[in-house]
């Protein structure tokens, strides 16, 4: 990290001297917002090790609900009307109910699910 974010670094300063003419005058500079930013990208890369697992989790996870509909309809209230609904769906409709079922009311949710398995039904 110290060939990236260096600490110390040569430096010139130019000064007015006694005659009224520049000098110069080589000397190590510090530089303390490179040791900062040094461990800021430190935490960041933990940060971004932690949040790539969590993810590769979480994909891991969805694959089953993709490929099955049975592990689907685990997801939903243990209601025939709402495995028959997700047994009849796509992988898109199934997910945007899990959606609406996360932001609503649990019992709003079952009878939202009853209404669009009735009104499918009535439609056929």
């Amino acid at each position: 990290m110290t060939l990236i974010f260096p600490k110390l670094v040569d430096c010139t300063i130019h000064e007015n001297g006694p005659s009224g003419l520049i000098s110069r005058t080589d000397g190590l500079c510090v530089l303390p917002i490179n040791a900062t930013i040094e461990k800021m990208i430190l935490v960041l890369w933990f940060w971004y090790i932690i949040l790539a697992i969590v993810t590769a989790i979480n994909l891991l996870m969805r694959i089953p609900a993709l490929l099955s509909k049975y592990i689907r309809a685990l997801y939903f209230p243990n209601r025939i009307e709402a495995r028959e609904l997700v047994y009849s769906s796509n992988f898109g409709d199934w997910f945007v109910l899990c959606q609406v079922g996360k932001n609503i009311n649990h019992r709003i949710f079952e009878e939202l699910l009853v209404g669009i398995h009735r009104k499918l039904h009535r439609l056929e």
